[in-house]
C-alpha cells in the first residue's frame, strides 16, 4: 500500500480515538486551550506528522533491520538536544546510562541479525570497488527520511514535555496527534495518496493492520510515552525507544525458538546497567526535587518564552 495513505488511515483514526478519550476523562475541559500555547501545539502536530510518515516511507525504502537500529539515534539526539538547551544537566551518570543503553540495543540488534537481513548500507559500504552492485538510490532516500524521523520524534518528546506540565496527558495527546493528522491529510491532497484511502480496507488483513496500528501503535504509545514524559526526564523516555531491538531479540527467543547468541546477551546485560544508571539518575532528581524549594505555579511553555 502507499505509504502516505497509510499513514493517513492511522492517523485519522488514532486523532478520532485520542480526542473521544481525552473527552471522555477530562470533559469539556479538554478545549481549554490558552491562545498563546497554540503555536507549540502546532509544532507538535508537525512533530507528529513527520515523524509518523518519515518512518513509513523510511522503512519501506531501506529494511526493517535498519528501520529499527536507527531507532537508536532518538536518545542520543535528545540527550543532546536537552543539555545543549539547558533543559537537563549531563552529569557523568547520565551521560554513562545513554551510552550504554544505546550500546546494548545495538549489540543485541546486531547479535539477532542473520548476514542475509543486513542492511544494504553496511554491506556496500565495505564493499566499494569490489565488484558489488552500487546501493539503491532510494535505501539512501529510506536513510534520510529516518535520519529526518528520529530528529522529529526527539522535538516531540521536548516539547511536549513543557505542555504537560500545563496540561493533562490527555489534552496533549489528543490536541497534538490531532493537529499531526490535519497535517496528514493536507499533505495527503498534495500527494495524491487520498486518493488510495479504499485501497488500504480491501481485506480483512489490512483493516487489522490499520486498527492495530492506530490502537496499540498510536493511542495507547502515545498516551504512555506523554504519560512518562510528565514523570521522567526526556532523555531516559527516549532511551525506552532504543529498547524496542532488546524486546524483538527477546520475543524471537520466546515465542520463535531462534537461537541464543552471545552478542545478544552481552547487548542485554551492557543496556541493563544503562538502564540502572538512568534510573538512579532519575531517583537522585526526585529525591533533590523533593528538598527543593516548592514553587506551585504552573507555566506554560509560552510563559516559559517570555520569562525568558
Amino acid at each position: 500500500h502507499d505509504p502516505g495513505g497509510f499513514a493517513l488511515c492511522r492517523q485519522l483514526i488514532g486523532a478520532l480515538l485520542m480526542a473521544a478519550l481525552g473527552y471522555c476523562r477530562e470533559g469539556s475541559s479538554i478545549f481549554a486551550l490558552r491562545r498563546s500555547d497554540h503555536r507549540a501545539i502546532a509544532k507538535l502536530g508537525v512533530f507528529h506528522y513527520l515523524n509518523s510518515v518519515l518512518f513509513i516511507w523510511g522503512f519501506k525504502l531501506s529494511t526493517p533491520f535498519f528501520a529499527s537500529v536507527a531507532q537508536l539515534s532518538i536518545p542520543v539526539m535528545t540527550f543532546v538536544y536537552t543539555a545543549l538547551a539547558g533543559l537537563e544537566v549531563p552529569t557523568c551518570l547520565r551521560t554513562t546510562g545513554v551510552c550504554l543503553i544505546v550500546l546494548g540495543c545495538l549489540l543485541t540488534a546486531l547479535g539477532s541479525a542473520h548476514h542475509e537481513h543486513a542492511p544494504a548500507a553496511g554491506a556496500a559500504a565495505g564493499a566499494a570497488g569490489s565488484g558489488s552492485p552500487p546501493v539503491p538510490a532510494s535505501l539512501w532516500v529510506g536513510v534520510g527520511c529516518l535520519a529526518l524521523q528520529t530528529g522529529s520524534f526527539s522535538g516531540l518528546l521536548v516539547l511536549q514535555k513543557a505542555l504537560v506540565q500545563a496540561y493533562p496527558v490527555a489534552l496533549v495527546v489528543a490536541w497534538g496527534y490531532s493537529a499531526g493528522a490535519v497535517l496528514a491529510l493536507i499533505g495527503s491532497v498534495f500527494d495524491g495518496s487520498i486518493h488510495t484511502l479504499p485501497a488500504n480496507f480491501n481485506s480483512p488483513t489490512a483493516v487489522y493492520i490499520i486498527l492495530y496500528s492506530a490502537t496499540a501503535g498510536a493511542v495507547v504509545y502515545y498516551e504512555l510515552v506523554t504519560f512518562a514524559t510528565k514523570h521522567l526526564p526526556s532523555s531516559f523516555v527516549a532511551c525506552s525507544v532504543a529498547l524496542e531491538p532488546l524486546v524483538v531479540s527477546l520475543m524471537g527467543i520466546l515465542f520463535f525458538h531462534t537461537p541464543v547468541r552471545l552478542l545478544e546477551l552481552c547487548g542485554y546485560a551492557v543496556a541493563m546497567l544503562g538502564v540502572a544508571a538512568m534510573a538512579s539518575v532519575v531517583i537522585q532528581e526526585g529525591d533533590d526535587a523533593a528538598h527543593a524549594p516548592n514553587d506551585s505555579r504552573t507555566t506554560s511553555p509560552s510563559d516559559r518564552e517570555d520569562d525568558g
